[in-house]
């Protein structure tokens, strides 16, 4: 008998002496895939990221107790966060993917109980139903009184944030902005602010909507921004603020940095108190400007910042509350909006600041999610065959080779499962949708016939004649590179990058005439 053997890593541990889980040798968390499948904890969190997975790896029947012969049961409640991201190329495939991750967690008929949670999206109804195939109903529900809902109330009390806008009418933009930076961070040198009550504003969150723009601010944040603060200082008298090196805060960064770099931030005020004479001592390690793409928008929640400049309107309107939205949560926040007046939409968010302020939930833009449309079909729709087949037909779980058998379940339960989903959800699709699953169907009955099918999916080019699968970046290598076509299905190796990377590399252009 083979026995499986895992070494766990060593698990967490609390570090609060105070804390009553202390006294515990390890607590029962694990970071690693291999362990999680092994342990099925009651508690899963995970990304969007891990939904591709469910056509390759074997674990998922085990993780999610799909086996017959297993006492516990699936998943009985999935939290979506940030549901308003779950839309666009994202939540076309995410579609397609939660046919399979409903089946999987429903147990005698019962679905699981779906929460998406949200601050910022518009029809929510029609993306509820393409994504997950259910109705929506707003919790906490509407009442009497808009402030007070029972289970939450406006905080009347609270001062909130307030939004400044500026115009580059007459000056450049590169001009307009390093003025307001300036002032903000030389600010906090005037005589008459209280030390104590500073430490919001003296961080500058410097938000930008591409990385190019953010690129082009580092100098100007070490070198012009710098030139004015020195001119502010001595026009009214103060001390020169000196600034350290502007952070970055970019979906480029590893994790680690990210994760380092918020704690700094949420950590590191800027003055700290003498224990012996209880002097404010600056700390050197204060983060003065931060430098900052759409990265902001999501999950950063730090109480003490509190000066923000927007350099143009974002490309939405939920990307600018919930950008803007890390502003204040604590103290009273200022939000200063940069608008370049030689771009239209700019100066028309300008012009009527004031009023679409007012309202600003009210020009939300809908979100939109198109599962079954012929691109998506394309890319995945091949691969929630296989992760429906694989995970519920007994025989399928190890090798793709298909018998008489194993055709009618597919036939007669997998894709009656798929189409029934689409017809519901857009039934214009549904013929076309159907031609192609069963086109999929006759070609995987005609590799089965062939003896070197053998595996599911292979990350080795000189398997793929065994594969039924293989990554969409390889067969995109293969097709840039004039090579044959492979018969393995080109299927999504993760959810964040739903298109193939391709490199290129530019070059001076050539004279025709010139030999090759």
């Amino acid at each position: 008998m083979i026995t499986k053997t895992i070494n766990y890593l060593v698990s967490p541990k609390c570090r609060n002496e105070k804390c009553e889980i202390f006294q515990l040798e390890n607590l029962p968390i694990y970071t690693v895939d291999d362990y999680i499948y092994d342990k099925k904890p009651t508690l899963l969190i995970g990304t969007i990221d891990k939904f591709a997975q469910i056509t390759r790896s074997p674990n998922i029947k085990q993780m999610l107790s799909l086996n017959k012969n297993t006492f516990t049961q699936p998943p009985e409640l999935i939290i979506q966060d940030e549901l308003h991201l779950i839309s666009g190329p994202l939540g076309t495939l995410a579609g397609l993917y939660e046919i399979a991750i409903d089946e999987f967690c429903s147990s005698k008929g019962i679905i699981p109980k779906i929460i998406g949670s949200t601050a910022t999206i518009r029809r929510a109804q029609d993306q509820v139903k393409k994504l997950f195939n259910r109705d929506a109903f707003q919790f906490p529900p509407p009442a009497i009184d808009a402030d007070n809902s029972c289970f939450s109330k406006k905080d009347k009390l609270d001062d909130g944030r307030i939004y400044l806008g500026l115009t580059t009418a007459g000056r450049s933009q590169r001009y307009v902005i390093q003025q307001a930076c300036a002032s903000l961070l030389q600010s906090i040198k005037d005589k008459n602010i209280n030390k104590e009550e500073i430490d919001p504003y003296t961080t500058l969150v410097s938000y930008y909507n591409s990385l190019r723009e953010l690129g082009g601010s580092i100098v100007l944040m070490q070198d012009d921004v710098r030139s004015s603060m020195k001119i502010f200082s001595k026009r009214h008298g103060e001390d020169l603020r000196k600034t350290g090196s502007p952070h970055e805060l970019k979906g480029s960064l590893s994790s680690s940095v990210v994760r380092d770099l918020l704690k700094d931030l949420d950590e590191e005020k800027y003055f700290n108190k003498d224990k012996k004479n209880g002097e404010l001592i600056k700390n050197e390690d204060c983060i003065d400007i931060l430098l900052s793409t759409n990265m902001l928008s999501v999950g950063v929640d730090i109480n003490r910042l509190g000066l923000m400049v927007v350099n143009g309107q974002p490309k939405t309107m939920s990307e600018y509350i919930q950008s803007t939205s890390r502003i204040g949560r604590k103290y009273p926040g200022l939000v200063v909006s940069v608008y370049n007046n030689q771009r239209n939409r700019d100066k028309s968010h300008f012009e009527s600041f004031s009023t679409w302020h007012g309202a600003l939930y009210k020009d939300i833009e809908a979100t939109s999610v198109t599962p079954f449309a012929p691109r998506a079909r394309e890319k995945a729709l091949h691969a929630i065959l296989v992760a429906l087949a694989r995970n519920l037909i007994e025989g399928l779980d190890a090798r793709p080779r298909l018998d008489t058998k194993k055709v009618e379940l597919i036939k007669n339960i997998i894709l009656p499962l798929i189409l029934k989903r689409i017809k519901i959800i857009d039934p214009d699709e549904y013929d076309q949708s159907k031609e192609e699953l069963e086109a999929k169907i006759n070609q995987w009955i005609l590799r089965s016939k062939k003896t070197e099918l053998n595996l599911y999916w292979s990350e080795s080019k000189f398997h793929r004649k065994k594969s039924l699968m293989v990554s969409s970046e390889m067969a995109a290598e293969r097709q840039a590179a004039g090579l044959a076509e492979v018969e393995a299905w080109a299927t999504p190796n993760s959810m964040r990058d739903v298109e193939p990377e391709t490199q290129f590399q530019l070059i001076e252009q050539r004279d025709e005439n010139a030999p090759k």
